[in-house]
């Protein structure tokens, strides 16, 4: 079943002269795929990626998600839909100092409590955010904070956040930049998991080692796949 299609998407950018950081690109997932973008920096990849999760807005395009488009909606309606449907992983440190992993996982479901207690109350949450650590084999990090985690276990905290509220599509932007190759080699074997109990995932990343998790791969370079 087709769940994510994108058609002629393309985003410019005006810096002296106008340029398309991604330019008309298209792609479509089934449920149940994995799949890789790969590419240099520089690349749009991420640009790219960022349009599919609905943070950047094309210039030129539609990106349709369970027959659902993307940009026809408006901001609300766009944020409960991404709310409900994309987990995003983004690059580098996302996780709330403040907050600790147990709290930090639950953040997406506190962003629409009224929304999301139609799927899970309080307390589901908790109970779901904890048997996903146990899933990830981090279940003594659920009561520390970032502070006190090492840079793979604060990148799998992101990646059972983004699974919290059961969406359909995760994205994530190079998981394992910055890791070595123990940590990216757990953090790839827990995406390759997470799809295998039927979430499809869309990554991007430079790395071949990571793009070869993927069941399918796609490469980037000056904005349009090659």
């Amino acid at each position: 079943m087709m769940l994510l299609t994108i058609k002629n998407i393309r985003k410019d950018y005006t810096r002296g002269k106008v340029f398309s950081a991604v330019d008309n690109v298209s792609l479509s997932l089934d449920a149940g795929d994995f799949a890789c973008i790969m590419g240099k920096s520089g690349s749009g990849k991420t640009t790219l990626l960022n349009i599919i999760a609905g943070i950047v807005t094309p210039t030129n395009g539609r990106v349709i998600l369970d027959n659902t488009d993307i940009y026809s909606l408006d901001d609300k309606h766009a944020a409960l839909f991404r709310n409900q449907n994309i987990g995003y992983v983004p690059q580098g440190g996302s996780l709330l100092a403040n907050l600790n992993a147990i709290d930090n996982i639950c953040l997406p479901f506190y962003l629409y409590p009224q929304l999301n207690q139609q799927r899970l109350g309080h307390q589901q949450c908790m109970d779901r955010a904890l048997a996903l650590l146990e899933q990830a084999g981090i279940s003594y990090l659920k009561s520390m904070f970032p502070a006190q985690m090492s840079g793979g276990e604060m990148r799998r905290v992101a990646i059972i956040r983004s699974l919290i509220c059961s969406p359909q599509l995760v994205l994530a932007d190079e998981p394992t930049n910055d890791l070595d190759e123990d940590s990216s080699q757990d953090i790839m074997q827990l995406f390759q998991r997470i799809n295998q109990q039927g979430t499809t995932l869309l990554i991007v990343s430079h790395d071949s080692d990571v793009a070869c998790y993927a069941k399918q791969q796609f490469k980037m370079a000056a904005g349009k796949f090659v």
